[in-house]
């Protein structure tokens, strides 16, 4: 029973740790970060902010974006969805951060997910406060695993290895993107990757696009969204054009500027070697698009 006892006030006095110290002050361990909301935060301002899913990450060369002129910084996080991503903008609003352009993932399948923290690793990059919206974002389906995983246990492996994790995962990030990307594979291997399923398109979504325009408009900044290549397969499914339809449709209605992969560089969808996998580019698909996506775009505006 003593055991017990001492055990229980061994993990109170450890999850008080945890929320007191490690959720106020572990996102400062990313101040001058390659990556990170921290580092954006700590620069204070950026004229091109990418905020997106990992199709921005895999997607977008940073040394072609700098060595083309553009200041630009890049926040992408797996599974981003339009929840998530409003509520990042209005996080760094809030932290004082300047942002002239923003791009957004055009990624349609993120309208069916309804995850806003789909990449833990953002639990590390907010402060108490943070952490806090994140966890209500949760909706009315959230419970005390939610809780835990929030505040105590997300990232403590992380933390324990800082000194090991950090100089590795830093060095592979510039400016937010990855510096090298991954092979591309042959068409056989592409055809036999699955095609996600489909799934029900979640009004939250919606809310939160309107929300990401409505900011966008009251902070004066310009609004644009991109869609990063997907590979044939995807581009001519029936289910992922329709999700498009609807995402786009909404853009147009409010009157929001929008890319598509064919506008950029229509090209590059036909190769399979610009793929990893079936929505993500790879090293050599992710160059080519980031300069055409430079020349055909972003040097224009």
């Amino acid at each position: 029973m003593k055991k017990l006892i001492i055990t229980i006030f061994a993990a109170i006095l450890f999850s008080i740790f945890c929320i007191i110290i490690k959720d106020n002050y572990e996102n400062k361990l990313l101040n001058h970060a390659e990556y990170g909301l921290p580092r954006l935060i700590n620069q204070g301002q950026v004229e091109n902010l990418f905020i997106g899913s990992s199709m921005f990450r895999q997607g977008l060369d940073s040394k072609i974006l700098e060595e083309n002129g553009i200041d630009s910084y890049i926040l992408s996080y797996n599974g981003n969805n339009p929840i998530l991503e409003s509520w990042i903008i209005d996080y760094l609003l809030k932290n004082n951060v300047k942002i002239k352009n923003l791009y957004i993932d055009l990624y349609a399948y993120s309208l069916a997910d309804l995850s806003p923290i789909s990449d833990s690793k953002i639990l590390m990059e907010v402060n108490l406060k943070g952490k806090y919206e994140l966890y209500n974002l949760l909706g009315d389906n959230k419970d005390f695993s939610d809780f835990y995983s929030i505040f105590v246990s997300k990232n403590v492996e992380q933390l324990l290895t800082w000194p090991i994790y950090y100089p590795i995962v830093n060095a592979t990030y510039y400016q937010g993107g990855i510096k090298i990307g991954k092979n591309g594979i042959d068409k056989n291997k592409l055809d036999n990757l699955n095609i996600i399923e489909e799934s029900t398109i979640k009004d939250k979504n919606i809310e939160a696009i309107l929300n990401i325009i409505k900011i966008c408009q009251e902070n004066n900044i310009s609004l644009s969204y991109i869609e990063t290549p997907k590979s044939g397969r995807i581009m001519e499914d029936h289910y992922y054009q329709g999700l498009m339809a609807i995402y786009t449709n909404i853009l147009k209605e409010n009157n929001i500027t929008y890319y598509l992969s064919t506008d950029i560089n229509e090209n590059i969808s036909k190769n399979s070697y610009n793929f990893f996998d079936l929505i993500h580019l790879s090293n050599q698909g992710r160059k080519e698009y980031t300069e055409s996506l430079t020349i055909n775009i972003l040097n224009k505006i």
